[in-house]
């Protein structure tokens, strides 16, 4: 690339005139200037998944992308990411999908931005940028999930915290859609999000999820939830709670509802897990969209607000909010005036929400053990959501568990297992797990 001094990546620039590959691609880096700057991978990378990544520029202008989901040590064209996306001066918000073929492993990726647009993997540019990152590949999670892919929060301190307590005079709620790409329960639900200031009581506030269906056609001129479908209060104990992420350099908080916004508001992100009784849970259908709405708040008034966390990945339409549930219109959800990503308040960019959705599986029921010929064989009937089911045996039925069981059989598919009975006088105890 030409150095023009105005189009570029990042803070700083150098020319790579020679790329000097090595294995963390960082050889020009070393050898000149550490330019690689402009380029934030902002979640994990998972065949099936959303990637996510923070683009930085220096004025408006187009970027071209690659990364080798295959790992064959070449960006062929079928692993372009962006072609010629536009940019605005400052940060970009941007989403790709990750292949279900993505090979897991450490894997390299390539950015190009100029005022052109139109360029290629190697080649002359008149001005602008490339920037190159080594960047991981992960394993499929296969935990179930009952959506499109997980909402990951944003913990860098672009990461907003929306409030959604109730309070005297304001109640606030927010909602984001999802896509069912299961039929089953909703059982197991996660959000992740923080205080304001960091001010809490630990394992107190009262949290109300709901589930609705989808209006694509709402009447401000975007989609928002239609018909309430499914509730559930979740008191201290119904869920569990931990620190996930400490930004450091804080992230911002904001009250739609006040028009409040700080940067930043607070440093540590919680996650928060429901897990629900299948007698309890929605039944959803697979290709429907629904909304997950979330609001909180305490037994008697307290002086603390809890903010449901942004997401990085970006599905379908922005999320929404009412202040004065269930009187008020729902209201289109996007980044405020001063956020990095619009800060003068001239971009409509689009807000999600973070959570992910799957189905726990309940511990196998109606477990039987019988003696047949010369094996012992149990039984147990098939289990919502379960890929597989582990087999476990201990002389002591008292035993701490795992750790005191023998682990007789990993991931069968079946609902019945056997093996030959034991010797005279000897006895032995059965348990069995259900995972997806």
């Amino acid at each position: 690339h030409i150095l023009d001094g105005v189009t570029y990546l990042g803070a700083q620039i150098d020319a790579e005139p020679d790329g000097q590959p090595d294995a963390t691609a960082t050889g020009d880096d070393l050898a000149n200037l550490d330019d690689e700057d402009g380029v934030l991978f902002v979640c994990p990378l998972i065949p099936g998944e959303q990637g996510a990544v923070y683009v930085q520029a220096s004025t408006s202008g187009l970027l071209n992308a690659w990364l080798d989901f295959d790992c064959n040590s070449s960006w062929d064209a079928g692993e372009q990411i962006f072609t010629d996306r536009s940019l605005v001066p400052g940060w970009n918000s941007l989403n790709f999908p990750v292949p279900t073929t993505a090979i897991p492993g450490n894997t390299f990726a390539r950015f190009r931005f100029d005022t052109g647009g139109g360029l290629g993997v190697t080649g002359l540019a008149s001005e602008g940028e490339v920037e190159d990152y080594r960047v991981l590949i992960e394993e499929n999670l296969h935990d179930g999930l009952k959506m499109h892919y997980h909402q990951w929060p944003d913990t860098t301190s672009f990461g907003v915290d929306v409030c959604v307590m109730e309070e005297l005079d304001m109640t606030r709620i927010v909602a984001d859609d999802f896509l069912c790409v299961e039929s089953g329960p909703i059982n197991s639900i996660h959000i992740w999000g923080s205080w304001k200031y960091d001010e809490m009581i630990p394992d107190n506030v009262i949290f109300d999820l709901e589930i609705w269906s989808d209006n694509p056609y709402g009447p401000s001129g975007w989609s928002e939830p239609l018909e309430w479908l499914w509730g559930k209060q979740f008191v201290p104990g119904d869920y569990t709670e931990s620190p996930y992420y400490d930004t450091t350099n804080g992230e911002c908080w904001y009250d739609p509802c006040t028009g409040e916004f700080l940067n930043p508001g607070d440093d540590i992100i919680w996650e928060y897990d429901f897990i629900i009784p299948d007698a309890d849970a929605y039944m959803q259908e697979a290709g429907t969209i629904y909304w997950l709405s979330v609001r909180t708040h305490f037994e008697e008034l307290l002086p603390f607000q809890f903010g449901w966390k942004s997401s990085v990945n970006h599905w379908n339409d922005d999320a929404v909010y009412q202040c004065m549930f269930p009187a008020g219109p729902w209201i289109e959800l996007i980044y405020p005036t001063g956020h990095p990503f619009n800060p003068e308040g001239i971009y409509h960019i689009s807000m999600d929400m973070a959570f992910y959705i799957d189905c726990h599986p309940s511990n196998p029921v109606n477990f039987t053990i019988s003696k047949v010929g010369t094996n012992i064989t149990l039984q147990w009937d098939p289990v919502l959501c379960a890929s597989y089911y582990n087999v476990y045996s201990s002389t002591d039925p008292y035993a701490t568990f795992p750790a005191g069981w023998t682990l007789e059989a990993l991931h069968i598919t079946t609902t019945t297992w056997s093996e030959p009975v034991s010797g005279a006088g000897s006895k032995k105890f059965y348990r069995v797990t259900a995972e997806n």
